[in-house]
């Protein structure tokens, strides 16, 4: 038969040095077993959010592996608008500079007081 929990607790406080049995963890029967289900539980979640987190960081590595696989296609792509854009910048002042030459053959028929023609069959 053991000794009460009073004679460990003094036999434990005095100066002979401790016995490796009585402070070293050990499992008997007395652990209840919602303690065991409740740190079992815990481990199984645990193991779940970790497999969960996993695959999310799985997935979002999939996406940027995607998105870098189709970054070739989307600079070329880019690059050809640009230059689109650029004919169409030029395109744009080449008509600018057109219209700015009619204008100005307009005011100086208008300064000039030169008339209209006018068109065969107009009044």
């Amino acid at each position: 038969m053991s000794p009460p929990a009073d004679d460990k607790a003094r036999r434990l406080m005095t100066d002979r040095p401790p016995d490796p049995a009585e402070i070293s963890w050990h499992v008997d029967r007395r652990i209840p077993a919602a303690l065991i289900v409740t740190f079992v539980s815990g481990l199984v979640m645990q193991t779940m959010i970790g497999v969960w987190f996993a695959s999310k960081m799985d997935s979002r590595i999939q996406v940027v592996e995607d998105t870098l696989a189709a970054l070739p296609a989307i600079v070329d792509r880019y690059l050809q608008t640009e230059g689109e854009v650029r004919s169409l910048r030029e395109a744009t002042n080449a008509l600018r500079m057109t219209t700015d030459r009619i204008e100005n053959k307009v005011d100086r028929l208008i300064e000039n007081g030169i008339p209209a023609r006018r068109l065969p069959g107009a009044p």
